[in-house]
């Protein structure tokens, strides 16, 4: 199962990131630690959901953006998926 929503890149460098709306933690069942398959513009990788002063997140690392071709400020859309193995 995956879910798809709209975001903004928070943030620069290695310290980017993606707010993962409750919501869509809901709907995957989950939680804040959760390892996940992000997908961004075609692009996919593999990172883990952290709570970041009680919002939930994923990092988005320069050198993902750069594949995503997305960077700070921009509005995308993101497929995330529970990462089983």
């Amino acid at each position: 199962m995956s879910v798809t929503y709209e975001t903004k890149v928070l943030g620069e460098g290695n310290h980017a990131s993606l707010l993962i709306p409750e919501w869509v933690l809901e709907e995957l069942q989950t939680n804040k630690r959760a390892p996940l398959r992000v997908t961004i513009n075609g692009h996919t990788y593999q990172s883990t959901a952290v709570g970041v002063d009680g919002e939930c997140r994923v990092v988005f690392p320069s050198a993902e953006r750069l594949a995503a071709k997305a960077q700070n400020g921009d509005i995308v859309q993101v497929t995330i998926e529970l990462d089983s193995g």
